[in-house]
């Protein structure tokens, strides 16, 4: 069993990112746990990411509070509280905070 203690998780903004601080709960970097990743991140007011993919990995959006967009370079999706975006291995997509988040 693993405890993780948020105050003390690592922090980062990820490539690509910027107005983004990510806590890495869950890490196949830091905790060693080859599997999974879970992070929980915080966006500036605007902040967001380009377009990019993640190999091989499902992620998924669990957006707490704000409002954001996500969008495939193709689509666009507004998420409110709430919301989820389950974006599959591969496919394209970014995220932008609209407002405050």
């Amino acid at each position: 069993m693993k405890i993780v203690r948020f105050d003390e998780s690592p922090t980062f903004e990820p490539r690509g990112h910027a107005g983004v601080l990510n806590h890495a709960l869950v890490s196949t970097e830091w905790h060693d746990t080859p599997e999974v990743s879970v992070w929980w991140g915080r966006f500036a007011d605007g902040g967001a990411s380009d377009l990019h993919r993640h190999h091989g990995a499902t992620q998924v959006y669990v957006v707490l509070s704000g409002t954001f967009t996500v969008d495939d370079g193709t689509d666009e999706y507004r998420l409110n509280p709430r919301d989820t975006a389950i974006i599959g291995p591969d496919d394209p997509h970014r995220i932008r905070a609209v407002g405050d988040a």
